[in-house]
């Protein structure tokens, strides 16, 4: 059976909505929001502020799961407004940078698409988006590490070393 162009992006958009609403309802059963806890908060282990992102991608979900363009269009408002706050920039590497903007140019698309009104091209952003988002974490955890002091007795550098 040959498929068409549209139901080809279809299916695509089915099983890759089916899979980031499964993510996001386990993830908020494992992980639920803090209740009313301000972006700015001290906070080192960024909790806050990655409750915050994944917020605004379900919202991003929901929005494409019922095709509500609105929806979608707040959702990656939210995203590109964290972009700008200092919590964002936790890392300067040049690796990192370059994700980062990725994921802004990325959450422009998404607005883009959503104010256009196309599912399509606004799932297609989602997913390139998702798969930014996991690289990135990848990265900060994996490959961004301290380095560690000479001796006990010294304090940390705190200089970024990749591995």
């Amino acid at each position: 059976m040959m498929w068409n162009q549209f139901s080809w992006k279809a299916a695509l958009a089915t099983v890759a909505l089916a899979g980031a609403v499964t993510f996001h309802a386990f993830a908020d059963e494992i992980h639920p929001p803090p209740a009313s806890r301000k972006l700015d908060d001290d906070d080192r282990s960024g909790t806050p502020f990655m409750h915050a992102k994944l917020a605004a991608t379900h919202q991003i979900v929901d929005g494409l799961a019922f095709e509500s363009f609105n929806q979608i269009e707040r959702g990656a408002d939210e995203l590109l407004r964290m972009t700008e706050l200092a919590s964002w920039k936790v890392r300067r590497d040049p690796i990192y940078m370059h994700y980062s903007a990725d994921f802004e140019s990325t959450a422009l698309r998404l607005r883009k698409a959503a104010r256009a009104r196309s599912i399509e091209k606004a799932t297609f952003a989602y997913m390139h988006l998702t798969v930014s988002c996991t690289a990135c974490h990848q990265h900060v955890r994996n490959v961004v590490q301290m380095d560690p002091a000479p001796d006990a007795t010294a304090q940390p550098t705190g200089q970024t070393v990749f591995r």
